[in-house]
């Protein structure tokens, strides 16, 4: 479908092809003669997830469409398992959200010591927040992982506390964070599918998957170092693009990919997985063979006419559906007519797929 066609469907449907019933119902009967409902109905692809076998070395696996969210494959991919340093992209994220990559961080004795995977930080050193992620991201670097914590945050435990906020509001409920580096603890926890939405929501970000993407990196500090990317696919493959791998005794190899297909884009993860180079590249090119994706919903440009007033979405929604298929989209709004603000529901074939906001345009 072309950019254009997607960025007015619903406005077309909603004039021109529109099924449109005012139906006062719904959301609080109390409330009815307050609430106006309107069923939209229009030819778009659903998104479904395969029987097909993968990774049968790995404990928990799954397979997403990074745009959509929808499941293309999972193996136990609610099961809480240790994440190693893949841990790693969540204190990433949270670094970049609370600090500038050119504040300038004076490494601690304490996290010159951290055992494990290292760049060999030393206590006084000066070295900038950019160069630290480089290290954490590419090396995996738990001194860099500790370094960052205390330089951004002032302690690991205020580090950890933020990033365990920061799962909540991403709705994740079985994953939680002990550290900033993935040593094995034991209520250092995560999922298959969790730790794909915290990858998923890290992609978003430019810089991280500027880093995660980059094959080597030179620091500009004054102890100069070469980093080196641990995740080979980035060189074995020219379609992935991230994110992270993680190693300990307990938690087996872990890793977190990402892949560019034009405009779809999916993340695998496995955890304790010894054959994880190849389940990820079987994984993501099952992906991009199979599937498409398009935009259903467009924020602030999608349009619903509901009786004579216009209503927009405050979401983008994407759709992730078999190549080849095409099922049939409807959507059902529901305005509260004294707030302006409404709820619309999608459905595949008459299957509920997921539900977005809408406001009224052009409110005073």
């Amino acid at each position: 479908m072309k950019q254009s066609t997607k960025k007015y469907l619903l406005l077309f449907n909603c004039m021109i092809i529109a099924i449109v019933a005012v139906i006062a119902s719904v959301l609080d009967s109390k409330d009815v003669e307050n609430v106006r409902q309107v069923s939209i109905t229009t030819p778009i692809a659903v998104s479904t997830y395969t029987d097909t076998v993968f990774c049968p070395s790995a404990k928990a696996a799954v397979l997403i469409d990074a745009k959509s969210g929808a499941v293309l494959y999972e193996k136990n991919s609610n099961v809480r398992l240790p994440m190693a340093s893949t841990t790693k992209i969540m204190t990433a994220l949270c670094v970049l959200e609370q600090s500038d990559p050119d504040d300038v961080i004076s490494v601690t004795k304490e996290s010159a010591g951290i055992e494990g995977s290292s760049i060999y930080l030393k206590a006084g050193e000066k070295i900038t927040v950019n160069d630290l992620l480089y290290g954490l991201l590419l090396e995996s670097g738990n001194d860099a992982a500790h370094a960052l914590a205390v330089g951004v945050f002032g302690s690991e435990k205020a580090c950890t506390e933020y990033m365990n906020k920061r799962a909540h509001e991403m709705g994740l409920v079985s994953t939680n964070f002990e550290n900033v580096h993935g040593l094995d603890s034991e209520n250092h926890y995560t999922t298959a599918y969790e730790l794909a939405l915290i990858a998923k929501e890290a992609m978003k970000n430019g810089i991280f998957r500027q880093i995660v993407s980059s094959k080597t990196y030179t620091t500009n500090g004054e102890n100069q170092r070469f980093f080196s990317n641990h995740n080979r696919l980035l060189v074995t493959t020219d379609y992935v693009t991230g994110v992270k791998t993680g190693y300990t005794s307990k938690s087996g190899r872990c890793l977190v990919s990402s892949a560019v297909d034009g405009e779809k884009e999916y993340i695998a993860v496995t955890l304790c997985d010894r054959n994880d180079w190849n389940d990820h590249k079987a994984m993501l090119t099952y992906a991009m063979d199979n599937y498409d994706v398009t935009q259903i919903v467009s924020d602030k440009d999608s349009v619903f006419r509901v009786g004579f007033d216009d209503y927009i979405a405050y979401d983008d929604i994407y759709l992730t559906f078999p190549k080849g298929d095409e099922p049939t989209i409807a959507y059902k709004v529901t305005i509260d007519l004294v707030s302006g603000i409404g709820r619309a529901e999608y459905y595949a074939d008459g299957v509920p797929i997921g539900h977005f906001g809408v406001e009224l345009l052009d409110r005073d």
